[in-house]
Parts: structure tokens; C-alpha cells; sequence
């Protein structure tokens, strides 16, 4: 009995956790191209409505989303529901008797803003009516995530592709966190295996805190060794730039945003998802720090840094950073030089406001306001979406050196201190993620009283 029993459920956890394909409608195709049925909209719009919330967009977004795919083929008094596990929607014909109400369970996530870009380039075409019913449900079904363990062709070069942009990030983050180039080879190597353990981990169905505690490690390691090998000046740049690359900004920046749109369900889990991977963050350096502390190794903390300091390898590696991410996220090439241009600004601003005596809090909540406003006057120019160029940007602007800072003091038993700086880094990550909502928010308030404006 034991055995039939965990092999249903190791068969079910596959599929639960994202690594085999859900199962899905074979609906024929309909009669009129143009004029489909009722089951064939609403399971064209779930399948955007998946596309978009999967690669990265906020609820509110989604459900626009949903509902203009389902009004523009014709569903009359159509109701989308969003939420980070499951997209629904219910609606009918004129000529429906009573509305249809199907939901989409959303098992797979990623950061892909260019499958977000081609997603809302779809809306698009759908809300002119220039594509068929039938060709809008293929694209659709492109854009979704695919799963896991449903590629096996390319893996390696997928997970050895990944693994190369994760030691990208960390080599430029250690520059941010004041290294140098004797920095970039160590936090590259952590990372990149990092990475590529990640990959690994997760093709197996390993869940995300476990693969981001194992993630923070290397780093760690790495750091420690530098400090066992006489090199203990350039350890606290490893840490911090192995923290840069894991910490969750989009996961942050779209719980606040669902947040102030009245999103509450979605914007909860999001902050959980948040919380865990920022725990694991701790939990997978920490253990690597208290073991050096135990053996005698005590990992130093990191100097304030002057201005003249800042305006070195840190700012080249601000803009390298913001790029590294950008292609991560896999951000189209062509939007990197603004991403670059964004991010190096907004350090040069950030060093000019801290080097004139404003709090750390508050220039980094202006700094994120004005990058983010700065961006989607970017983005309106090419008619693209903002957040792929405004996410990478505010990078540079994380706070991985208070928590570094954070976790050396508790691993030494400063518990008071290692508290502080630990609520500090989580409230810096919130600030960040509420200065670029703001800035969205502003730029959409301005575009209502321009349109009431242009009506008188």
C-alpha cells in the first residue's frame, strides 16, 4: 500500500510543480475565424492571461489583458479574476443563455520580458482585429512557460546559458559592492556554479527555498576561501555580489503594485514568495558565515564608501550590472543601451544625494521615482513596455551590502545589530519597489489629466 501510494504521488508532484505539461483542451477549431464560440474565447483569453502573469506582469495588467482579448471577440459582460495561482474568466454570448466561467491553474513562473513584450504586442493585434481566433490561440500558447522537464534537447546549453548571466550579474554586483577586478573571477565562478546547480535543482522539482539557500552558498565559500588564502579585503564583495543576484526586485516591485491596485490575495503571495527567497538568501550564507566564525574566520564588514570611490569600478560596474540583469530577464539587446544609460544615472544621482547629506531611505525611494519615470518616457517613445527597462535599472540600487553587513553581525552573536540591518535591508527592498510604483502611478495620473485637458 505504501508503494502504490507514494507512486501516485510522485507522479502527481511532476505535474504539480511545473516539470510535465498541464493537459490541454484539444478545442476544434471554430467555424468563423473571426467569430469563435464562447469556449474557444475564454480559453484564448486564459492562455494570455497565463502568458502574461507567468513572465512577469502585475494583476491588474493581467486582467486587462483577459478582458480585451475576450471583448474584442465579441464575449459580452466578461469578468476576469486574477490571482498568482490561478487565472479565470466568465462571460457569455449575446445569444448565451448563461455565462461560461473557466480558470487556468498557473504552475510555471519565469522572467522573460520578452515574451512579455510579444504577449502585449498580441493584445494588441487581437483588440484591432487583424488576427484570426485560431492563429491568436498558437501564438498564445508559445508565450506560456514552457515546462521543466519537457525539453530535453539544449538543457545543458539552456542551463549553461543561465548559469554564464548569473556569474554576469555577481562579477558586476561585486564591483558595485567596491571590489575590483581581482573581485570579478571568484564572484563570476561562485555564481555560474550557482547557477548552474540552480538549473539542476530545479529540473528535479527541488522547491525554490531550498534551491536558493544552496544558491547563496557558493559564494560564501568562495569568500571564506579568499579569507583562508590571505584575500579577506575582497570577501565581502564576493557575498554582496552573489546576494545582488538572487535578491527578488520584480517579485517585490509587482507585490507592491498589486498591493495599491486592491490586488490583495496576489499581492500576499507575492510578498511570501518574496520572504522565502529573502530567507533562504540568509539561511544559505548564514550557515557558511557561522562555520568561518566557528574556525576562527571572521569575514571583515564593509567600509562606507566616499565619493571618489563611487565614481570608479563601482559606477562601471552599476552600468555593467543593470545590463547583466536586463539579460537575465531576457530583455530585448536593443532596449540594454537605455537600461545601461538608466541604471548609471541613477547611481550618479543616488551618490550626489547621499554625498549631500539625505538619508539612505529616502534617496533611494527618489532615486527609484525618478528612474521609473524616466523609463516609461522611453518606453512611450518606442512604444514598448516600461518595466523592462525600469527593473534592471533600480538593480544597483538593492541593498546588498546592509545585508551582508546584517549577516556577519548575527553570525558573530551581535544579534541587536545583525536585526537592525536586517529590517533595514527589507525595508530598503520595500522603498525601492514603492518608488517605482509611484512612478507608474504618477505617469498614469498625468495621462488621465493631459486626456481630461485635451476634452475641455
Amino acid at each position: 500500500m505504501a508503494r502504490e501510494s507514494q507512486s501516485w504521488l510522485q507522479g502527481k508532484l511532476c505535474r504539480m510543480r511545473g516539470l510535465e505539461a498541464d493537459p490541454d483542451p484539444a478545442l476544434p477549431p471554430p467555424d468563423d475565424p473571426w467569430n469563435p464560440d464562447t469556449a474557444f474565447v475564454i480559453a484564448l483569453a486564459l492562455m494570455i492571461g497565463e502568458a502574461l502573469i507567468a513572465n512577469g506582469a502585475s494583476a491588474e495588467e493581467t486582467a486587462a489583458g483577459m478582458m480585451t482579448t475576450a471583448e474584442s471577440f465579441g464575449l459580452h459582460w466578461s469578468e476576469p479574476n486574477v490571482t498568482m495561482w490561478v487565472v479565470s474568466l466568465s462571460g457569455r454570448m449575446p445569444g448565451d443563455a448563461r455565462p461560461l466561467v473557466e480558470q487556468r491553474v498557473i504552475r510555471r513562473r519565469t522572467t522573460d520580458f520578452t515574451a512579455l513584450e510579444q504577449t502585449h504586442r498580441l493584445v494588441e493585434e487581437i483588440s484591432r482585429r487583424t488576427m484570426p481566433a485560431a492563429e491568436a490561440r498558437e501564438r498564445a500558447i508559445a508565450l506560456s512557460p514552457p515546462p521543466e522537464g519537457a525539453v530535453q534537447r539544449g538543457r545543458a546549453a539552456r542551463w549553461g546559458l543561465a548559469a554564464g548571466q548569473s556569474g554576469a550579474v555577481a562579477a558586476s554586483g561585486s564591483l558595485v559592492a567596491g571590489g575590483d577586478l581581482l573581485v570579478v573571477v571568484p564572484s563570476f565562478i561562485a555564481a555560474t556554479l550557482a547557477g548552474y546547480l540552480t538549473g539542476v535543482l530545479s529540473a528535479l522539482g527541488v522547491l525554490p527555498f531550498y534551491r536558493f539557500a544552496l544558491a547563496a552558498m557558493p559564494a560564501a565559500v568562495f569568500a571564506y576561501l579568499a579569507e583562508l588564502l590571505g584575500h579577506g579585503e575582497i570577501s565581502p564583495a564576493i557575498i554582496v555580489g552573489g546576494v545582488l543576484s538572487l535578491l527578488p526586485t520584480l517579485t517585490m516591485v509587482g507585490a507592491v503594485q498589486d498591493a495599491l491596485t486592491g490586488h490583495y490575495l496576489t499581492a500576499y503571495a507575492r510578498v511570501m514568495d518574496a520572504a522565502l527567497v529573502f530567507v533562504a538568501i540568509v539561511a544559505g550564507i548564514g550557515v557558511v558565515l557561522v562555520v568561518a566564525t566557528k574556525n576562527g574566520q571572521d569575514l571583515p564588514l564593509l567600509s562606507h564608501a566616499t565619493t571618489i570611490e563611487y565614481f570608479s569600478w563601482r559606477f562601471a560596474g552599476a552600468a555593467a550590472f543593470a545590463v547583466a540583469i536586463a539579460s537575465r530577464m531576457r530583455v530585448p539587446p536593443r532596449q540594454w543601451p537605455a537600461v545601461m544609460v538608466l541604471g548609471a544615472g541613477g547611481v550618479m544621482v543616488y551618490i550626489v544625494l547621499r554625498d549631500v547629506g539625505y538619508s539612505r531611505m529616502l534617496t533611494t525611494g527618489v532615486v527609484a521615482v525618478g528612474i521609473s519615470l524616466a523609463g516609461r518616457l522611453v518606453a512611450r517613445r518606442t512604444g514598448s513596455s516600461a518595466l523592462p527597462l525600469v527593473i534592471p535599472a533600480v538593480t544597483p540600487l538593492l541593498p546588498g551590502s546592509v545585508l551582508y553587513r546584517a549577516l556577519s553581525e548575527l553570525a558573530v552573536r551581535d544579534s541587536d545589530h545583525g536585526v537592525t540591518h536586517l529590517v533595514q535591508a527589507i525595508a530598503l527592498m520595500v522603498v525601492l519597489a514603492t518608488g517605482v510604483s509611484f512612478g507608474n502611478e504618477a505617469a498614469y495620473f498625468f495621462r488621465q489629466l493631459r486626456r481630461r485637458w485635451a476634452r475641455t
